[in-house]
């Protein structure tokens, strides 16, 4: 098993006790299986080099500013996949604030939310009450879709003393992003997930280039399509897949 660094304290158990490490899987048919991770906490494969793991904080368990609720039946009004409940944030300056965050050792970590976004806008963060991000929500046509955004380089103070506020700035029409938790990287699964993370420093075109060559490690286009030049054999005879060399 390894631990890359992905690992979070919603990662469930193996065997009974907390899961130390991941087994290493196939990359081949990559381009038909997001989303990725043991957890699908990266919803396509450019997330996969950015995502790490760390403390969740769910949200329900902060403290609620402005008009910020906790609503009921979100198994029929919402999505049931929610990890306990969720916040909806139905106002702009609504915001969730959670207290006692465990920084690690201290120094430069990340956050990230699982979300609802239901509409565009912009949703802000912050930390010991000075350091502030503001970043921007994609629209969806249906809020039965988690989203997660990622805010990088966020200072984080050494030991269980932090505090980090989620507040909602504004959205583009009336519905109403809902949080269902974040989770904190801190510099130690940061550490652990640099070697995947790296990808993150690549230039534009060298990322495209990376991309594309994991989705065709199996011979097929970076659409998953089947070229006339595969290996005739190459998926065992599966339905679809047999093609004739020129």
């Amino acid at each position: 098993l390894h631990n890359v660094g992905t690992l979070r304290t919603s990662s469930g158990f193996r065997l009974g006790e907390p899961l130390t490490g991941m087994s290493t899987q196939t990359l081949l048919g990559i381009w038909d299986t997001a989303p990725y991770l043991h957890d699908g906490s990266a919803g396509e494969l450019e997330d996969v080099f950015r995502v790490a793991g760390g403390q969740v904080y769910e949200a329900e368990d902060g403290l609620l500013g402005g008009d910020a609720i906790v609503p009921n039946f979100i198994h029929i009004n919402w999505d049931s996949s929610s990890h306990g409940r969720l916040v909806q944030l139905r106002q702009n300056g609504d915001s969730v604030t959670f207290e006692n965050v465990d920084g690690g050792s201290g120094g430069a970590g990340a956050i990230e939310l699982r979300y609802l976004p239901n509409s565009g806008g912009t949703v802000q963060i912050t930390v010991n009450g000075d350091h502030v991000q503001t970043i921007s929500m994609a629209q969806q046509q249906t809020h039965f879709e988690w989203r997660r955004l990622r805010f990088e380089d966020v200072p984080l103070t050494a030991g269980a003393s932090n505090t980090i506020e989620v507040r909602r700035v504004s959205t583009t029409s009336w519905q109403s992003p809902a949080l269902d938790h974040i989770t904190v990287s801190r510099p130690d699964e940061l550490a652990l997930a640099a070697p995947h993370r790296a990808a993150l420093s690549l230039e534009a075109d060298d990322v495209e280039r990376l991309m594309r060559y994991l989705r065709e490690l199996d011979g097929r286009d970076a659409n998953g399509q089947v070229g006339v030049r595969d290996r005739v054999f190459r998926d065992r005879f599966q339905q679809g897949a047999f093609r004739w060399v020129d």
